[in-house]
């Protein structure tokens, strides 16, 4: 734990005064404990550990089975089940002068096996003051101690005080409660603030869990009236990128990219920004298709040459193969194949088209480059240069680099393409005993040593750093090559 300075701890000691837990969060809390039960199977006997009643079933263990006298829906499980417990962060909302703060309530559940019932356990352990201009500090009570990097709640240890945590490398979640927060009493804290009409409370709603912080500092900060317009359009996720849809452009589509009659099949699917990115390219609105492809990084480049709906319907396009397919579509074009083609757009086994048009890539680029780097040899050829030990020489060849490279166990082989384009030149310095055997790998710009490596990039030693600067000052700085 960190030292508190004065600001943080008037903080603190102001809420310590004022805060107090309304009767909803109470509600809230309740609501929470009865979702964490269970179907207790003895026999043919089911067991409801919520409102203990019994009736008989057919239900296999592991599913969900609603009880029929409280209409709960819980997991089946076993009469044999004796350790068994739940944990999960309940947030309440509330405000100290000009700061937000989080309060962060662990709701522990034990299965108690005696019993057929849960034992119950709320406690606060955690505050986070914050605002929207990146104002982030966090306090945990001395109920919490830290182990392997993850904090724990001591519920039979009452609090006597509050420490600011300090970031570490292995507290996870600095700053970042995420947990299930209650609704009910936010809209009357934001009243006569900045954020009163944006509609936060429908928000937590319909989000469960989320960082109510960053979207603070990321979303309601300079974005508020894109946040409210995204709620009440009913597009809840969407609403997580306010950020992310500009306040000038004011038509639907310059909004969203898509036109305005996708907007009931957005709504009610409540689709996420990287569905929409997909309803940008594709501009189908096939949930399915959204959710195959969300998350792909290449889908407007495809969508430029190929029709995305029909590569995904042969199985062509997928987030598996989606940089696979680009590299085959980047190949053809290279090759100038027929883009109109749709026997070359969309190939009935990809990875075989792929590894094929590679080849023929290739091909063509070693047999372009063999031909440049033995052209920039017979320019650089005057620049050979020998003393009674070294000699000096350029590159003839790209399997002299390759064979450079894995003698010295450096990536010199990947200098073949600058080399070809005379963007740089490659000289190997050897010993006049030893010719064959690689000693030194220079480079060159602009006749000047760039660098110049042994085995393993490791230094070069002074013998060898006198004869390049030989080298250089006879030879390359009297060239114009």
């Amino acid at each position: 734990m960190a030292y508190m300075n004065k600001q943080l701890r008037h903080y603190v000691e102001e809420a310590d005064k004022i805060f107090i837990i309304p009767n909803s969060f109470y509600n809230f809390i309740n609501y929470h404990k009865s979702i964490e039960n269970l179907i207790i199977k003895k026999g043919k006997t089911y067991h409801c550990t919520h409102c203990h009643y019994e009736f008989n079933s057919n239900a296999k263990i592991g599913k969900e089975l609603k009880c029929p006298n409280c209409k709960g829906k819980y997991t089946t499980r076993r009469s044999t089940l004796k350790r068994y417990f739940t944990k999960k962060d309940l947030i309440l909302l509330n405000k100290v002068e000009d700061k937000f703060v989080l309060r962060v309530f662990e709701l522990y559940a034990q299965y108690n096996y005696e019993l057929m019932a849960f034992d119950y356990s709320c406690t606060e352990y955690r505050r986070v003051f914050f605002d929207d201009k990146g104002y982030n500090q966090v306090v945990e009570g001395d109920n919490v101690f830290h182990t392997m990097g993850l904090s724990v709640v001591w519920h039979n240890h009452v609090r006597t005080c509050w420490k600011k945590k300090e970031w570490t490398w292995y507290y996870r979640s600095y700053g970042d409660s995420i947990g299930y927060i209650s609704p009910y009493n936010i809209k009357p804290l934001l009243k006569n603030t900045p954020y009163q009409y944006s509609q936060l409370w429908k928000f937590v709603r319909k989000i469960k869990i989320f960082n109510l912080v960053e979207l603070f500092q990321r979303c309601l900060s300079g974005y508020c009236n894109t946040f409210e317009l995204l709620v009440k359009a009913r597009l809840y996720n969407l609403a997580f990128y306010s950020f992310r849809f500009s306040n000038q452009k004011k038509t639907f589509e310059e909004r969203f990219g898509v036109p305005k009659s996708f907007l009931p099949f957005m709504q009610k699917h409540n689709i996420t920004y990287d569905e929409l990115n997909v309803l940008r390219c594709c501009k189908t609105p096939n949930i399915r298709l959204l959710k195959a492809l969300s998350g792909c990084n290449n889908l407007l480049w495809l969508s430029y040459y190929v029709d995305c709906l029909t590569a995904w319907k042969m199985g062509i396009l997928s987030k598996r193969t989606e940089h696979e397919y680009k590299d085959y579509l980047t190949f053809a074009i290279q090759l100038n194949y027929d883009m109109k083609d749709k026997s070359i757009l969309y190939p009935n086994n990809l990875k075989l088209a792929h590894d094929k048009l590679e080849g023929l890539v290739e091909l063509c680029q070693n047999e372009a480059n063999t031909r440049l780097i033995k052209e920039r040899y017979e320019k650089l050829k005057v620049n050979i240069y020998q003393n009674k030990k070294f000699i000096i020489y350029p590159i003839n060849n790209s399997e002299e680099l390759i064979c450079e490279s894995k003698q010295q166990s450096n990536c010199v082989k990947n200098y073949i393409e600058k080399v070809a384009l005379g963007e740089t030149d490659i000289y190997l310095m050897r010993l006049l005993s030893n010719p064959n055997k690689s000693l030194v790998t220079v480079e060159v710009r602009n006749n000047k040593i760039v660098q110049a490596k042994i085995k393993y990039n490791k230094e070069i030693s002074k013998e060898q750093q006198r004869f390049l600067d030989i080298w250089q000052a006879k030879i390359l700085s009297k060239q114009t090559i």
